[in-house]
């Protein structure tokens, strides 16, 4: 049997208040956006897709040997930004600063990943936390003047990425935590 699965790097509680409150001020007159609920607020690291359930066990082993090997991440919001689809906006998203550490992080679960038979992303892996999926063109010049909004959340430690099961139902898709795992604490060179 398979099950839908995703690797993600958690944000502090903090973090997301701010993302929120941030979002809400902004768009407090806006009540028809159907925003990305809090639990789905995370920088995804690699989407697996159909994962076969005997993987699971081995799947997980490798990923705390990872998380083992390598620091909590520094990281910090730049700016909002938009993704398009067929030339329309598709995503609002917060764009992180570059982090050359979670680089290499992510390109060793790439490289973790391909051991599995999951097929490496093609695509240069942009560090990024979806807060919205544009369904239509009502407020688009409103989410267009939120990427020009200078962001100034504080910098912080993401220290845990989660396996999430994906489960997809009439009313959006459902994200349950699988297995967390704790980033390193003993060194210092995450930062």
């Amino acid at each position: 049997m398979t099950i839908r699965t995703f690797i993600a790097l958690d944000l502090p509680e903090f973090v997301l208040d701010g993302i929120i409150e941030l979002r809400d001020s902004f768009f407090e007159n806006v009540s028809d956006l159907k925003w990305e609920s809090r639990n789905k607020l995370h920088i995804t690291l690699k989407f697996l897709g159909d994962t076969d359930e005997n993987l699971m066990p081995d799947i997980s082993r490798s990923l705390a040997e990872l998380a083992d090997r390598y620091s909590p991440f520094s990281l910090k919001i730049s700016k909002a930004g938009l993704f398009y689809r067929n030339g329309k906006p598709a995503i609002l998203y917060l764009d992180f600063l570059e982090n050359e550490y979670l680089l290499r992080f992510h390109e060793e679960i790439e490289n973790i990943m391909e051991n599995f038979g999951f097929k490496k992303e093609n695509r240069k892996f942009k560090t990024h936390l979806t807060l919205l999926r544009i369904k239509n063109d009502r407020h688009l010049n409103r989410i267009k003047n939120f990427t020009k909004l200078g962001i100034d959340l504080p910098e912080f430690i993401s220290d845990e990425i989660t396996l999430y099961r994906s489960i997809l139902r009439p009313a959006g898709s459902v994200y349950q935590p699988i297995e967390s795992f704790k980033l390193n604490n003993r060194r210092n060179n995450g930062a």
